[in-house]
């Protein structure tokens, strides 16, 4: 199972991607739906760090290639916005020095099937944004 806490201002080594949702870690049925996702992408679960609230701060000296925000109450937390889903969704933000990425919550990608197409669409920009930051100089 993948980390579940907070990120720590001593790590040394970032990982990739940072989860950021409620009810993510642990067994739940959202976390277990985050795990396929991450291994549709390519990766192991305990690749990512995942966490339930948004960090007060990311280390600078360790930062995520990715944060991904995981449904409305995380992205509004992260980026500190009033502004709505769909003007959120689908588009790539600074934060704290890296990229953040707001997409659907597990959960809600379980009550709602259709969803997922659009999910896989931003995971999939993800994966491609990190292959290119794998490739640049």
């Amino acid at each position: 199972m993948a980390k579940s806490a907070a990120i720590a201002p001593s790590a040394t080594a970032a990982p990739d991607l940072i989860f950021v949702g409620t009810g993510v870690t642990g067994g739940t049925a959202a976390a277990k739906l985050l795990d396929k996702m991450i291994e549709a992408m390519g990766m192991k679960p305990e690749q990512c760090l995942r966490i339930e609230t948004a960090p007060a701060a990311l280390n600078p000296n360790a930062l995520p290639k990715f944060v991904i925000a995981l449904g409305i109450n995380s992205a509004k937390a992260l980026l500190k916005t009033d502004k709505l889903f769909t003007e959120l969704r689908g588009r790539s933000f600074e934060y704290q020095g890296t990229k953040l990425r707001v997409t659907f919550h597990p959960a809600e990608l379980l009550e709602t099937p259709v969803l997922k197409r659009e999910a896989w669409a931003d995971l999939q920009a993800v994966m491609q944004e990190l292959v290119l930051a794998r490739k640049a100089p």
